[in-house]
């Protein structure tokens, strides 16, 4: 802001704001919608000749605020001092209307505010009813190609602020409600009435005020985005394409009351569409399709281990120029309208459909091997030499990679190997419960600057506003075998690939779960590398006994 004092005593001061007064004014409060607008005249010191000038400005309680100087002046200092004379004052509301109607920013003495029925008629009947005019009008907006509704998230200084509904608004004086539902449609989405298909009338809500809100269903033949008015912009924080029973939160009253009275002949109209309805599912279809397509090109170049390993994939897929073109072009057509259709893909299809894979895999061999907790440990042994069946466990060993020195493994080494893999796929708590008091409750973290460690952890994992985990999260468990699930006294991770590692064999998967954060010990604080473990309250550890020897086992199994 310039300084008064630096102000005062120019004659010609050079500012690129002269001349938009009424714009820069109107375009203020449209943004501070408790501000006034006021036009009017008043006398500028700094020119000769003290002749009067029409002038806008703002004011906001007892200040004045003056955009072209750009300075907030105390009300009486700036009245006394440019002998200011308000003419016309305007609320928000106002403003709203009036630069929708004369399509200018001022100034506005010859608009006409009673052509319709006037905002203060508006006002009024919100004081006696609780609504916003005498009468409304909405619809709720349904694309034939897809069967899904168009709802907007309601702005901050509307009715009812931050709830999802239909789109309309109230009806002016001498509109059928058709057609005040066709105007507000058009200036708070852009959507002409030469777009629209079918209007079909649905429920008509009373009140015993007097108050009516007549509603609508509106077909058009494609989803598209809401363009609103400038006017109308303020009104609007979001919009949202959803399938009929997937309802954002919360709803606004007048929808939910509308889905009670009128939703059967919604959902009817939605099935009956031949070009709706069923066509979400084949949309879904036709994503997973294409996801299938570019999954099935990325895996043509990678090794058959890496194949479920998001961040490898995302490597492969990105850094082979002609894999990458083909992949862009499918996202393209997906999300033609997307700047980063490519990652939009990435991530809402393609890891997704990923995930499916991995499910059926995991599934197909789980019936493979039947619901036998040692058939990894009989198939690492059968046909196999007693040399060759310490090779064999020692592959299937997540522990292999540092108990393992090179050079033949030792019996000694083997019958410890088999004793512990022996006892987890028996399901033998194996961390050792004196190592606890080392490792600290997740849900006990909290960003701490004196403690950059665990602010760091918390914030790449939770999100960087975060101050602690949340109640439940998501953990991971890579296992050697699809039987295996998330018990006590289990290593698991936040990060996917990482817990991966821990596969060793050709049956191996990862598993997910959501757990509550107070059962979860952290044993190792760092991003895309922690380690956690699953150790709920009051968990009784389990001891598997009789565990043959490695020996023994080999030589009844071989």
């Amino acid at each position: 802001m310039i300084k008064l004092k630096n102000l005062i005593g120019e004659s010609k001061p050079k500012n690129p704001r002269v001349g938009k007064c009424y714009e820069l004014s109107g375009r203020y409060v449209l943004e501070h919608p408790k501000a006034i607008l006021v036009h009017g005249r008043l006398i500028n010191p700094f020119k000769r000749g003290l002749t009067e000038l029409d002038h806008a400005w703002v004011e906001v309680g007892d200040e004045i605020f003056d955009p072209v100087m750009d300075i907030i002046w105390p009300k009486n200092v700036y009245e006394d001092f440019f002998h200011a004379k308000p003419n016309k004052k305007y609320s928000f509301i106002e403003v709203v209307k009036i630069v929708d109607r004369a399509e200018n920013w001022g100034p506005w003495e010859n608009i006409n505010l009673t052509e319709n029925e006037s905002d203060e008629e508006h006002a009024d009947a919100l004081r006696k009813t609780g609504f916003w005019g005498k009468a409304g009008a909405g619809a709720l907006i349904m694309a034939r190609t897809t069967g899904r509704l168009l709802l907007q998230l309601r702005g901050d200084y509307v009715e009812q602020p931050n709830t999802w509904g239909g789109w309309g608004g109230a009806i002016d004086a001498g509109l059928s409600p058709e057609s005040a539902m066709q105007k507000e449609i058009e200036q708070e989405t852009g959507l002409k009435s030469s777009q629209i298909r079918e209007i079909i009338p649905l429920y008509i809500f009373r009140h015993p005020s007097g108050f009516r809100y007549y509603n609508f269903l509106v077909t058009v033949d494609d989803e598209f985005i809401p363009r609103p008015s400038p006017t109308n912009e303020w009104e609007i924080s979001g919009f949202r394409w959803v399938k009929y029973g997937q309802w954002p939160s919360p709803l606004h009253f007048g929808l939910q009351i509308l889905l009670q009275r009128s939703g059967k002949k919604i959902r009817k109209i939605i099935d009956k569409n031949s070009e709706g309805g069923r066509l979400v599912e084949a949309i879904d279809k036709a994503h997973e399709k294409a996801a299938l397509a570019a999954i099935r090109y990325v895996w043509r170049l990678m090794p058959r281990a890496e194949r479920f390993y998001e961040y490898d994939f995302s490597l492969w897929m990105s850094n082979d120029e002609p894999t990458q073109k083909f992949v862009l072009r499918l996202a393209q057509i997906l999300y033609p309208n997307d700047p980063d259709a490519f990652y939009t893909f990435f991530n809402k299809d393609i890891i997704p459909t990923l995930e499916k894979l991995e499910a059926v895999r995991t599934k197909r061999i789980g019936k493979k091997i039947g619901d036998d907790p040692l058939f990894l440990l009989k198939l690492a042994v059968k046909n196999k030499t007693w040399e060759g069946a310490k090779q064999s466990l020692m592959s299937i060993s997540p522990a292999a990679t540092w108990a393992y020195k090179g050079g033949r493994i030792t019996n000694e080494e083997a019958e410890n190997m088999f004793d512990r893999l022996y006892k987890i796929a028996l399901g033998q708590t194996m961390y050792d419960e004196r190592y606890l008091k080392y490792s600290p409750q997740l849900s006990t973290l909290s960003v701490d600057h004196n403690n950059p460690t665990e602010t760091v952890f918390i914030q790449h994992l939770a999100g960087h506003s975060a101050q602690k985990f949340p109640d439940k999260v998501k953990v991971h468990r890579g296992t050697n075998s699809p039987l295996a699930k998330i018990r006590p006294g289990d290593f698991v991770s936040f990060d996917k690939d990482y817990a991966r590692t821990y596969t060793k064999s050709r049956y191996g998967t990862v598993h997910q779960e959501v757990l509550p954060s107070k059962d979860l010990r952290v044993y190792k604080m760092e991003p895309e590398r922690d380690e956690l473990i699953y150790w709920p309250e009051g968990h009784q550890i389990k001891q598997v006994t009789n565990v043959p020897t490695f020996r023994d086992f080999w030589g009844k199994w071989r």
